[in-house]
C-alpha cells in the first residue's frame, strides 16, 4: 500500500493528537515507530518503556523528534498523552481507567479499524497458532494473502505488502485483544482456558477480552466450550455463528436461541468432519499431518472460517495434506534406541498437556506414554484437571520441573499418586539422559509441561529447542 493511502488512513488519528507516545519499545513498539516516522517525519513521538536501555537503540539515535520516558513511571508517563499506541506486552491491569481511556490503542485496533473487512482473526486460549496457519494454508488455494499478529509479525510490517485483494490472517492474543474496537470480518474463538493471569484482574477479564473477536460478520465458535456459550450470552448482541466441535453438541449449539444466527456447523467424529445433514466434508483415514483430536477440531475451525472468507472445500481440501505443522506443537522429534520421544513445549495449561499424553496415546506406532515431562514457571493457575488425569491415568516416569512441577508433584503425593520412578529437577541436563534411561523402546516421552518457561528459558521456542538438541545429544545425533 502506498503511504499516500496509509496517510490518509492515519491522519484521522494522527493529527488532532499532534505527539505519540509508544507504550512499549519492544518489536512491535519499534514497527511503530518506523511507520510513523515514515508518514509524519517531523511528529513528536516519546518512546516509553521500563527499560531505561531503549534510549541507546540505534533506530533513534539520529532522531531530534523522538523523547523517551524510562524507568519505573514510564506507563504514568505515557498516560498523560493524547494518543497511545500500546504493545501487547505492557501489563495495564493496575490502570484500569488508562484500559479504558480514548487515547490508548495499538497496532492491532488500527490496523482492523482501516482494514477488519480483508481479516480472518483466530483466537484461543490454545490452538491460534495453529488455526492461523492452517487457515492461510488453506485459503491461498483462493486468494493472496498475509499473516500477521502474534506470531511475531507486527501489523504494520506487512502493510507496504498490502492490496485491496488480499486476505489478512490475524492470530490475535487476549493482550492485542485488549484494545480492539473493531472485530474482523470473520473471527474465530477457539477455546478459553485460566491463562495469562499474571496480566488479568481476574479469569473472567482475560475472557472478555477474548471476546472483541465477536462483533464481524461471522464468528467461528467451539460449540462444546460452555464458557464461549456464557460470554456470548452475557455480551447480549446479536451475532451471526459457524459452530465446530462434537457431534453430540456442537449439532444443537445456539440453535433457535434469540441473538444467534448459525451459518454453517462442522461436526467431528472419530471418523471425519461432517457437516449437520451428515454429508463429508473430510475423512480422517485420508493423508494429513494432524495428530491428535484437538487438532482435527482445529483444522474443522481453520475450514469453517476459510469458507466464510470466501474459501471452496473443492479448491481448499487437497491442500490439507501439504500443511507443515509448527514446530514445538506436540512435534516428532523422533525414534532413538527404539523409543519415540515429542516436543510439546507450547503447552503452557493442564488441558494443553493431558490432549498431549492423549494424543500420542492414541497413535497406532506408539505403546503409549511412559515419560512425562511437566513444570516450569508458575503462574498460579489450577492444576486440578491435570492432577485428577494422572491418578486416573497413571504414568510410569514423570519429572517435575521448576515450581509449577513442584506443586503438582506435592498435589499427586497429597494424593499417594507420585510414579514410583519420579525426578525433581530445574536442569535440562540433568532431565533429559534420566528421561531416555526411563523411556522403554516402542513407549513416547513427551515434553509438555503445563507451564510457562521464563523461569529459566527466554520463550517456549527455546525451551523445545534445548529439549531436541539434548534428546539427540544422548544418542550423538
Amino acid at each position: 500500500m502506498e503511504d499516500s493511502a496509509l496517510q490518509g488512513l492515519f491522519d484521522a488519528v494522527v493529527r488532532p493528537a499532534g505527539r505519540v507516545a509508544l507504550l512499549g519499545a519492544g518489536r512491535e513498539g519499534e514497527s511503530s515507530y518506523r511507520l510513523l516516522r515514515r508518514l509524519y517525519p517531523q511528529l513528536p513521538i516519546t518512546v516509553c518503556d521500563r527499560n531505561e536501555g531503549v534510549r541507546a537503540a540505534a533506530l533513534w539515535q539520529a532522531d531530534p523528534f523522538v523523547d523517551f520516558a524510562t524507568g519505573e513511571r514510564y506507563i504514568e508517563a505515557a498516560a498523560a498523552f493524547p494518543l497511545i499506541i500500546k504493545s501487547p506486552g505492557v501489563c495495564l491491569k493496575d490502570r484500569p481507567d488508562l484500559l479504558q481511556s480514548p487515547a490508548l490503542t495499538s497496532q492491532a485496533d488500527l490496523f482492523l479499524r482501516f482494514f477488519g473487512r480483508q481479516c480472518v482473526g483466530v483466537t484461543g486460549t490454545k490452538g491460534k497458532s495453529t488455526v492461523t496457519h492452517l487457515i492461510y494454508h488453506l485459503l491461498q488455494a483462493e486468494y493472496p494473502c498475509l499473516l500477521a499478529g502474534n506470531m511475531g509479525i507486527p501489523f504494520f510490517d506487512i502493510l507496504p505488502q498490502l492490496t485491496p485483494a488480499h486476505r489478512v490472517v490475524c492470530e490475535l492474543s487476549s493482550h492485542q485483544l485488549e484494545q480492539v474496537r473493531t472485530a474482523p470480518a470473520v473471527g474465530v474463538l477457539l477455546n478459553l482456558y485460566e491463562e495469562h493471569l499474571d496480566h488479568y484482574a481476574d479469569f473472567e477479564t482475560y475472557q472478555r477480552a477474548k471476546l472483541h473477536i465477536a462483533g464481524g460478520g461471522c464468528l467461528i465458535v467451539n460449540g462444546d466450550d460452555p464458557l464461549i456459550d456464557v460470554r456470548l450470552t452475557e455480551r447480549g448482541r446479536p451475532v451471526r455463528l459457524a459452530v465446530f466441535g462434537t457431534a453430540e453438541k456442537a449439532a444443537a449449539a445456539y440453535a433457535g436461541r434469540p441473538g444467534f444466527e448459525v451459518a454453517d456447523r462442522l461436526l467431528w467424529t472419530p471418523q471425519g468432519l461432517r457437516t449437520a445433514d451428515g454429508a463429508s466434508v473430510f475423512d480422517f483415514s485420508a493423508p494429513h499431518p494432524l495428530i491428535g483430536e484437538h487438532n482435527e477440531r482445529n483444522l474443522a475451525a481453520a475450514l469453517l472460517a476459510a469458507v466464510q472468507a470466501g474459501g471452496h472445500y473443492g479448491r481448499m481440501l487437497p491442500r490439507v495434506a501439504t500443511f507443515q505443522p509448527l514446530p514445538h506443537r506436540l512435534q516428532y522429534v523422533g525414534c532413538y534406541g527404539g523409543a519415540h520421544y515429542f516436543n510439546d513445549s507450547i503447552s503452557t495449561i493442564p488441558q494443553a498437556c493431558i490432549a498431549a499424553v492423549e494424543s500420542v496415546n492414541r497413535l497406532p506406532f506408539v505403546q503409549g506414554v511412559s515419560c512425562l515431562i511437566i513444570g516450569g514457571f508458575d503462574r498460579e493457575i489450577d492444576y486440578a484437571p491435570l492432577v485428577a488425569y494422572l491418578c486416573a491415568n497413571p504414568i510410569k516416569s514423570v519429572i517435575f520441573v521448576g515450581a509449577a512441577g513442584r506443586r503438582i508433584q506435592a498435589a499427586l503425593a497429597a494424593r499417594k499418586s507420585l510414579p514410583l520412578a519420579h525426578l525433581c529437577t530445574d536442569d535440562y541436563e540433568t532431565l533429559v539422559p534420566w528421561a531416555v534411561a526411563h523411556t522403554a523402546p516402542g513407549t513416547a516421552c513427551v515434553l509438555s509441561p503445563a507451564a510457562a518457561s521464563y523461569d529459566r528459558f527466554k520463550n517456549f521456542e527455546e525451551r523445545g529447542e534445548t529439549f531436541m538438541r539434548l534428546i539427540k545429544k544422548q544418542f550423538e545425533i
